[in-house]
C-alpha cells in the first residue's frame, strides 16, 4: 500500500551474478525525506548534524531526487 501510494519505494539488488541477486534483499526508501525526518525524530538543522542516520537519510534523498527526475521525463522512447 505504501508503495502504490509512492511513499516508499523498494530499490532491487543488481548483481551480474543471479544467484547473488536472489540473496540480497530490496533496500526501501522513503520518496518523502521530510516525512522519514520526522519519524526519525529529526525537528531541526542542529538534530540533524549529529543524528547517527543522517548519511542514510541524505542517500534516501539522492535516490528519492533520482527517481523524481526520472517519473518527470516520461516512459522511455
Amino acid at each position: 500500500m505504501l508503495e502504490s501510494s509512492e511513499f516508499i519505494h523498494l530499490l532491487p539488488p543488481y548483481h551480474r551474478n543471479f544467484g547473488k541477486r536472489l540473496v540480497k534483499m530490496p533496500k526501501l526508501y522513503f520518496l518523502d525525506t521530510g516525512l522519514a525526518s520526522w519519524l526519525l525524530g529529526i525537528r531541526s538543522e542542529e538534530v540533524l548534524g549529529l543524528h547517527p542516520l543522517r548519511g542514510a537519510l541524505f542517500e534516501n534523498w539522492v535516490v528519492a531526487e533520482f527517481i523524481k527526475a526520472r517519473y518527470k521525463r516520461g516512459p522511455a522512447c
